[in-house]
């Protein structure tokens, strides 16, 4: 017995969240004020390792849920312990899960984007607590499975999981998966891709965790605050089984020096928006010696789209470092592209990647990525393999160089940098879509140093200072 009751405080305590210390919810025949001493996930049900708010670390509550083996086997009833508060864990993986079988990464990841083995790990608990829509989330990963299956043709397969096989943790997970159906049942029926798609629509705002997500029914947007260094970023990406974004360091916020671009932040307002999606404005100072006075802010609309914008209050020092903001990092491998190959759109051409190769030898040299520069009419939209919409205003000139995308770029001794640019971003837009949404935006520059912008249904104020103010508008347009 004192072993049972020890095991039930380790299994009580791993998933404990700040408002259980000191609770008098009783589990398992005990408040839980006696069982817990102190938390190891934030309130949000999120939880921190490698030093960031880490998805796939909150999917070891697989090794929880399968105690339940032991008490199966061996005739004992289940207890509480086993499956605490693992239903509102799951609920924030579901919603980082996205229709290509992974996780959306607010701050990174350090493993792989494309780990479909932790989006197994997530849906153990669907025998439990049946959810259509995890059951869903699992079939996403379960298609990708089948995906990969097949691009290895005939004969015996080398690697069961291309790109994501890492110490053989896909085929334990799929072997612990089977043993939970098999032991307590078979889960929900999965819904079907819309479903899944209009009911996993939200907004997160994590306090504790330092960043905020908006999802809707075509794409995802984040903003993260959690440090200075290179996880201060933000991402927007289609929700797509090729999805041809992917979250990565300092992603759209960039840099302004080579050598030190270290941040720190000023000021933050970060707020939902009434009807959903969420304002994130933020002044700091960064580069060198912290030298450099920006502004930017991102407003996530509960539709999709997404506004993002900087402003430049003081210049690099002498004005020589090169400077890219407005970063984004392209998928242009077509593995993960699910067959498609990586092209990019805009009025100053088309431009096919080519997927950048690591060598064999001993320096694990890259070739030198191709360098496309791109100003003015050429660059006023942007699309991506007809998944990734972008619309800019004020930005001088445009790098694709290999798989990065700059949006705002400034050669080393370049000039000075635009006082304010803007993108707009449209997840899931085709390229003719761009073209037309290019004709209805523009900008207003106000008195106060703040900006509208005007996306042809609605007008957007934007102020870092304060909360995003948005107004239905009819033929309202401004000065680009």
């Amino acid at each position: 017995d004192a072993w049972a009751e020890k095991a039930k405080e380790y299994m009580i305590t791993a998933y404990a969240a700040p408002q259980d210390v000191g609770s008098e919810r009783i589990v398992d025949g005990k408040p839980l004020k006696e069982w817990v001493r102190g938390p190891n996930v934030h309130e949000d049900y999120t939880c921190e390792n490698h030093g960031f708010v880490h998805p796939d670390y909150l999917t070891a509550y697989d090794l929880q849920v399968t105690n339940t083996f032991v008490y199966r086997l061996a005739g004992e009833p289940l207890p509480e312990a086993p499956l605490f508060n693992i239903a509102e864990c799951r609920k924030v993986l579901s919603f980082l899960t996205r229709p290509s079988g992974w996780f959306f990464y607010p701050q990174w990841c350090d493993w792989t984007n494309y780990g479909f083995d932790v989006t197994i790990e997530a849906q153990i608990l669907d025998p439990f607590v049946p959810d259509p829509v995890g059951a869903r989330c699992l079939r996403s990963s379960l298609d990708f499975l089948k995906y990969t299956d097949k691009c290895h043709g005939a004969g015996p397969s080398t690697n069961l999981f291309h790109g994501v096989n890492y110490a053989c943790t896909p085929l334990f997970m799929l072997n612990e998966a089977y043993i939970v159906f098999y032991l307590f049942g078979p889960g929900a029926k999965p819904a079907s891709d819309e479903e899944a798609r209009t009911k996993l629509r939200g907004t997160m705002i994590s306090e504790a965790g330092k960043f905020a997500v908006s999802r809707s029914k075509d794409g995802m947007a984040s903003f993260s605050w959690f440090d200075g260094g290179e996880r201060f970023m933000a991402s927007v990406t289609p929700l797509a089984i090729d999805a041809p974004t992917v979250p990565k360091l300092r992603s759209l916020v960039g840099y302004v020096s080579s050598k030190d671009d270290h941040i720190k932040v000023v000021s933050r307002k970060v707020e939902q928006l009434p009807g959903g999606g969420f304002s994130a404005g933020f002044s700091i100072k960064r580069g060198p010696g912290f030298g450099v006075s920006e502004r930017l802010m991102m407003m996530a609309l509960a539709d999709g789209r997404v506004v993002y914008a900087e402003w430049f209050d003081s210049e690099p020092a002498g004005n020589t470092e090169e400077v890219r903001t407005g970063l984004i990092f392209l998928e242009d491998d077509p593995y993960w592209l699910r067959g498609k190959k990586p092209i990019v759109y805009c009025p100053g051409g088309v431009f096919r990647l080519k997927p950048e190769k690591v060598s064999n030898g001993d320096d694990d040299a890259r070739p030198k990525p191709e360098q496309v520069l791109l100003g003015g009419d050429d660059a006023r939209w942007i699309n991506y393999n007809n998944r990734l919409g972008i619309v800019l205003r004020g930005s001088r000139q445009v790098l694709l160089e290999g798989s990065q995308l700059a949006l705002n770029y400034r050669g080393p001794s370049g000039g000075q940098l635009p006082e304010f640019w803007v993108a707009v971003f449209y997840p899931n837009a085709t390229k003719a879509m761009t073209a037309k949404f290019d004709q209805v935006v523009s900008i207003n520059k106000l008195g106060n140093g703040s900006y509208e912008v005007f996306l042809g249904d609605v007008a957007i104020t934007l102020d870092p200072a304060e909360k995003a103010v948005v107004t239905r508008q009819s033929h309202r347009r401004g000065t680009e």
